[in-house]
């Protein structure tokens, strides 16, 4: 009966260094088409450790066996190479005979951090010199807390592996976040609202005339007209199309109208009546108002109703609608945009993805032995490192023969991914787009996700596809990392004292690529204040925006030419600034503006720095 046996063992090294032990190869025994029985390990390399860094679980950031994640035993794949060196897109893998099944199972010992796993009884084809391996981190732990999706929690990527497990099939891809269908279902029902509103009448007794609100001449009406409708600048204004922002356009409208007075009767006050009427009566399938008083508190869609687009997952600065003519030319109204065109500014939702997942990786030839017997090692005391242990397989860089017992692939899994982590801060005082003084004290402005531009499909060794010899951007997903609370499950707050933001899991960008990093934060400062591009209401979302360049120095190390390389952390120091030259808020965004296209205004200063992520010798000050 096959036994499969996993020890926990201190990974500290990100290198094997090549042994000095002879190469002993036997000749093969029996059959050469039949497999060889042997017992085969591999193990998993340790994370940096990091003194100053907030613990994070998700992406285990911390060098303790409490925030070893442990491998997905059900995404583990095994696929070996007759080819002895480092295996490329064109080599072609051998048959895999038996690769399923690892248990798993803990050794007790201190401070240990990494795996190493251990099959017993696995059938390998003779030949067999090298690996790939990939497995991804377990879900089991840490908890996910209640009513957060797994995804959005422990991260994902799209995984495609042909049949026959060669390397030029094998990517993987940012997975989406949303359905279009789905933003357009929900997005409708805030746009319809809005249109119902737009659309209110009254009847002129004198004249018994009725009049749009849209058509009356009085300029008060007219101008109220305009910026509720986003038209008061510069035509059909992109307009923040989210629960939180609807409803505070529809509070500033209830509060603006109900403060106009008229005489009773009056052509006015017959409108004044039928705005208000329309806001607080209004009835739709799907579409959940709350008020307190005069007061709309809450606009849900779905059942149970949720906030539009967190329903779908997306940022709220995702969600935007359009005063535009109707698709059948009957008049116009409320329209939501869910695509970058010619006249919407923004990012089509379904570039949106979810953080990168962790998965481990490892392109290595193998150390056999003919020895019997050399599992004992694996529980003793005396071999507590992974290089102590492949000590005792004699034939370093070797292939499996008929005469072979024991494989071992000998470099650790490491990180497939690179990690993102950064510390916010920010000037004492900010100024608005009107001069408007803001002090972001205490709880004011908490940072509620982050968007990280250039995710790329990446191939077999987790680098972005260069086929063509230039960068492709058609297929360019934006990650948003919704999970921003510390580890107390308090928000960090945007203040002069300097704050460590969770990490964020991404892929490997390409070789010279800018990156845009944007924060997003909640207004909970109490008041209103004004960016260029409109108003940002208390209690809904902006965004500021900063840009990363790789190394520009003459002789960069290779991690140092992109800004994302895998198994390394890019630190970022961002810094929200107001000076002379530069208003931070002013540059504020409530709709997230096209990241590929479009002329983007900078709000925060990004300092970046790059470490591996995996070895414990190099540190993350």
């Amino acid at each position: 009966m096959k036994r499969r046996i996993r020890y926990m063992l201190l990974m500290p090294v990100l290198t094997v260094q090549a042994l000095s032990s002879c190469m002993h190869y036997d000749e093969p025994t029996g059959n050469p088409d039949e497999p060889a029985t042997v017992n085969l390990a591999f193990s998993v390399a340790g994370s940096a450790k990091s003194q100053t860094r907030l613990s994070d679980s998700v992406t285990q950031e911390n060098s303790t066996r409490s925030l070893y994640r442990d491998l997905d035993m059900n995404t583990l794949t095994l696929i070996p190479f007759s080819k002895q060196g480092k295996i490329e897109s064109s080599d072609r893998p051998l048959r895999l005979f038996d690769g399923s099944g690892y248990e798993r199972f803990y050794e007790n010992k201190d401070d240990n951090y990494g795996g190493f796993y251990l099959y017993q009884g696995f059938n390998m084809m003779r030949g067999t010199a090298s690996f790939l391996v990939y497995a991804k981190a377990s879900e089991t732990t840490p908890t996910k807390p209640e009513g957060v999706d797994a995804k959005s929690f422990y991260g994902s990527l799209v995984k495609e592996m042909p049949l026959d497990l060669s390397p030029d099939g094998i990517t993987f891809s940012p997975e989406a976040i949303a359905i279009k269908a789905d933003a357009d279902k929900y997005a409708q029902l805030l746009a319809d609202y809005l249109t119902y509103i737009a659309e209110a009448q009254a009847t002129d007794e004198m004249t018994n005339v009725t009049y749009k609100w849209a058509n009356i001449s009085e300029s008060q009406w007219r101008v109220l007209f305009l910026n509720f409708t986003g038209q008061e600048n510069d035509g059909n204004l992109l307009m923040a199309g989210s629960s939180a922002n609807v409803m505070a356009h529809v509070n500033a409208l209830y509060s603006k109208i109900s403060a106009l007075s008229y005489e009773t009767g009056s052509l006015g006050a017959k409108m004044k009546a039928d705005i208000l009427s329309r806001i607080k009566k209004y009835t739709a399938k799907g579409l959940s108002l709350t008020f307190e008083g005069d007061q709309l508190t809450g606009i849900g869609v779905g059942n149970p109703a949720k906030d539009y687009p967190a329903i779908i997952g997306l940022p709220d600065g995702a969600a935007a609608l359009q005063w535009a003519p109707k698709n059948d030319n009957s008049g116009y109204a409320f329209i939501p945009r869910t695509e970058t065109s010619t006249t919407a500014n923004m990012n089509t939702i379904t570039r949106y993805c979810y953080p990168a997942a962790l998965w481990y990786y490892a392109n290595s030839q193998i150390n056999t032995s003919n020895k019997s017997g050399i599992d004992d090692y694996y529980s003793s005391d005396d071999y507590k490192t992974w290089p102590a242990l492949l000590g005792n397989y004699e034939n370093t860089s070797s292939f499996v023969t008929g005469n072979t017992t024991a494989v071992a692939i000998r470099d650790p899994l490491q990180y497939a991914v690179a990690r993102l982590k950064m510390t916010m801060q920010s000037d004492a005082t900010l100024k608005d787009a009107r001069g408007k003084t803001i002090t972001p004290t205490g709880t004011s402005f908490p940072l509620t996700g982050i968007i990280v531009s250039s995710q790329h499909k990446v191939r077999f060794d987790f680098k972005p596809s260069e086929a063509t010899g230039e960068e492709s951007h058609a297929d360019d997903k934006f990650i948003y990392d919704s999970q921003m609370k510390k580890s107390d499950g308090t928000y960090c707050y945007l203040s002069t004292t300097e704050q460590k933001i969770p990490s964020t899991l991404a892929l490997q960008s390409y070789d010279g690529e800018e990156v845009t990093i944007i924060m997003e934060f909640r207004n909970d400062s109490g008041q209103d204040f004004h960016s260029k591009t409109g108003i940002i209401y208390r209690g809904t979302k902006f965004y500021l925006i900063g840009k990363i360049k790789p190394n520009e120095k003459i002789n960069p190390d290779d991690y140092e030419k992109r800004v994302f390389t895998q198994d390394h952390v890019t630190t970022v120091d961002m810094k929200v600034v107001s000076n002379t030259t530069t208003n931070s808020l002013e540059n504020a965004y409530n709709v997230l503006p096209d990241i590929l296209g479009g002329r983007l205004e900078v709000g925060v200063q990004l300092t970046p720095k790059w470490y591996f992520a995996t070895p414990v010798n190099i540190p993350m000050e």
